[in-house]
């Protein structure tokens, strides 16, 4: 029994010393933790839009009818100009009772379908948008540009976070009379990516003007910890 104990307290010693291990320990007991970001600028690449068609009639089935007819219109429309399938999609249908004034009696049925264009491709906007309203569409709106791969820029973008990362640990390290030495931990930190740039609501005087995809910045950040050591 006395031989079982001291295994179980061994053990039980043995797992909570590990479960103690820091991974960012300092060799010399002294370390500093810093964050870093950084903000590349990148030539949006990718735009995305919104048309529809809104319906009404008597009776659900004509107002169905009457929609799919519009809304067929305006997706040929779109290919006709460049847009392949895979960059249509259907992203709102919506049937809603159209009531009396006095809103005790059902008048009417109006339907709403809504597509969503999404192309790697910034100089055909103004084309599909205005091919997509003289076909029959009459709403539009959500224009907005982004970058479509992130990843080209990211590995430069986190070499700048991790150096801005630096640089403040040098600061407090100076402040504290010590230096800077090895980087023990590092992480990549997940902080909001800003939204797509350029997002506007437009309208047919619109379509003649011309559309400029502009720029986006792009957020990287870092977590770090480095070693204090003595000057």
């Amino acid at each position: 029994m006395r031989l079982a104990f001291v295994v179980l307290a061994v053990s039980a010693f043995a797992s909570v010393a590990h479960a103690q291990i820091d991974p960012c320990a300092s060799s010399t007991g002294r370390r500093v933790q810093v964050s870093g970001s950084a903000q590349i600028r990148a030539t949006p690449d990718r735009a995305t839009f919104t048309v529809g068609v809104s319906t009404e009639a008597p009776a659900v089935a004509q107002a169905f009818a009457s929609n799919a007819a519009r809304v067929q219109a305006v997706i040929s429309a779109l290919k006709s100009k460049g847009a392949s399938s895979k960059e249509i999609q259907t992203s709102n249908l919506d049937v809603q009772p159209v009531l009396s004034d006095d809103g005790r009696k059902t008048v009417a049925y109006r339907v709403s379908n809504q597509v969503t264009v999404t192309r790697n491709d910034t100089e055909s906007v103004g084309q599909l948008l205005q091919a997509a309203v003289e076909a029959g569409a009459n709403n539009a709106g959500g224009l907005s540009f982004s970058v479509a791969d992130t990843s080209k820029n990211q590995a430069r973008g986190l070499e700048l976070a991790f150096q801005d990362a630096r640089s403040k640990a040098e600061t407090l390290a100076s402040a504290a009379g010590a230096k800077v030495g090895d980087a023990i931990c590092v992480s990549e930190s997940y902080g909001m990516q800003p939204g797509p740039m350029n997002t506007l609501a437009f309208n047919k005087a619109m379509f003649s003007a011309p559309i400029e995809a502009g720029s986006e910045f792009l957020n990287y950040g870092v977590q770090a910890t480095f070693e204090l050591k003595a000057r």
